[in-house]
């Protein structure tokens, strides 16, 4: 049974990452280890013995994901890439080891949360304009039935301008917070 592959879904939004790792940490103690993930929420564990481990979640640009020495800096704090996808990447270290924090003052956690802001109101675009094509069916007064893909762009733009506003709270938080 040691070995083999576990595959779960989870969706967590971006400014409840927290979840996701304590999710993650949970499954290790229960014996399955991350081994890979995608923007799909699907997950990918090796089931083995129990581990006591501490995972963390980091956004990245583009360019620092895939930078080396980036990479040596947290493997020489302890910390193991467990699974990367996209800009998000997922570290993994042993509990009670040395920081078990990636970032231990407020300003620098609030950092990867600008980071995912940034890229969501650069992908925003893509969002509003399905609303201004669809608007069109209310101008020329189509029937009721053409206002649906109008209401479903409606929801899908409160539901990111909701998810803005979650992660500006939590840059708020953090930025406020004191050191650890």
């Amino acid at each position: 049974m040691t070995g083999k592959l576990v595959r779960k879904f989870k969706m967590v939004a971006v400014w409840n990452d927290d979840r996701l790792e304590a999710w993650l940490a949970g499954l290790a103690a229960q014996g399955l280890v991350l081994q890979g993930a995608n923007s799909a929420g699907i997950y990918t564990f090796r089931q083995g013995p129990a581990e006591a481990l501490v995972y963390r979640v980091d956004y990245l640009a583009p360019k620092v994901a895939n930078d080396p020495d980036y990479r040596q800096l947290l493997a020489d704090a302890g910390w193991e890439l467990a699974a990367g996808y996209g800009n998000c990447q997922i570290w993994a270290t042993r509990q009670g080891g040395g920081n078990q924090e990636l970032f231990t003052d407020g300003p620098s956690r609030a950092a990867k949360y600008r980071l995912a802001r940034r890229l969501m109101l650069a992908a925003g675009f893509f969002t509003v304009i399905p609303v201004l094509i669809n608007a069109k069916s209310l101008l020329h007064g189509e029937g009721w039935a053409s206002h649906a893909p109008l209401a479903l762009s409606v929801m899908a733009l409160c539901a990111y301008a909701y998810s803005l506003r979650q992660i500006g709270r939590r840059i708020r938080a953090l930025t406020a917070a004191p050191t650890l």
